[in-house]
């Protein structure tokens, strides 16, 4: 006879607040796309709106919803606040400092 199998416990994370923003971010982070963003942005120093789409293969709209989601968690930069774009060329970058600092709140995080 072979011994019962036991299923995993599902137990909530302990968390008191503290790690919020990195919750937040590794979410996003978890998008491929978002991450496929991040790659093309993590090999030039900055680049513009028509350079991402033709780099990563995205479509304008969806590139702007993503592109948003990154600047919300502080992973990317624009040379221009949100209320002085329209109209204008934006060039992103990627806030290589904000990245290595998710990673290493993410790690206190998993390993307690």
């Amino acid at each position: 006879m072979m011994g019962s199998v036991m299923s995993p416990r599902v137990v909530p994370l302990p968390n008191d607040g503290q790690f919020d923003d990195v919750l937040s971010a590794m979410q996003v982070l978890g998008n491929t796309v978002n991450i496929r963003i991040v790659q093309f942005l993590a090999k030039r120093e900055n680049a513009h709106l028509g350079e991402i789409i033709e780099g990563t293969g995205l479509k304008r709209p969806t590139l702007g919803i993503h592109l948003r989601q990154l600047e919300e968690i502080r992973v990317i930069k624009a040379d221009l606040p949100p209320e002085l774009r329209h109209g204008r060329s934006i060039s992103y970058s990627i806030d290589k400092e904000r990245i290595q600092s998710l990673a290493d709140q993410h790690l206190e995080f998993m390993l307690g």
